[in-house]
């Protein structure tokens, strides 16, 4: 019973703020004002980039470093179910700038591929990825160089070179198409 008239005492409270205090209800629902909202879009729409916004996005492309990795663990388990496996394919095939990108010499696709069919899991470990030579401004985009410790199984961490490249890419949102920069991964070698 005492339970019953503490939690009829806090909603009879909560509601007199309510009805006292329109703002009170409205604060935690508000719409963010525009400026806050084109303030974190401008780096992704404006036609050129700060500094600082290319080094955002360099650090973006690290962590799509560690995101290839932790797909390929998930990628190469045959223990998981293929579907998933397959959509972590896709997955990591989107980090990538397109088909004739390469993992080792190999083209994206059938590294994933190779990986795919494996028949016990291997694991991968990246780690210590850092920027070899930052982006570079080349023509309408800019493309860098990452480096990072790759392990794989029970093998000692070999260095790899990955190349990025940022650029502007035609996306849609929702009904409306827009050039957004994007960072992707291109060579890993």
């Amino acid at each position: 019973m005492k339970q019953n008239m503490k939690y009829c005492t806090m909603l009879a409270v909560v509601a007199f703020l309510a009805i006292a205090n329109p703002s009170f209800s409205q604060a935690a629902v508000a719409p963010a004002p525009a400026a806050a909202v084109n303030s974190w879009q401008a780096p992704f729409t404006q036609e050129t980039l700060s500094p600082d916004d290319v080094q955002s996005f360099e650090a973006r492309a690290m962590e799509k470093v560690k995101d290839f990795y932790n797909y390929l663990n998930i990628i190469s388990n045959p223990q998981y179910d293929i579907k998933l496996r397959q959509e972590a394919e896709k997955q990591a095939i989107d980090l990538f700038s397109g088909n004739d990108c390469t993992v080792d010499k190999k083209a994206i696709t059938k590294f994933l591929d190779s990986c795919r069919v494996l028949k016990a899991a291997l694991s991968w470990q990246v780690s210590n990825v850092t920027s070899k030579t930052e982006l570079v401004k080349n023509g309408d985009s800019y493309s860098g160089m990452l480096t990072g410790s790759v392990t794989v199984g029970t093998s000692a961490g070999s260095t790899k070179n990955i190349s990025i490249i940022l650029a502007r890419k035609q996306k849609q949102f929702g009904g409306d198409m827009e050039m957004v920069w994007t960072v992707s991964l291109y060579n890993i070698e």
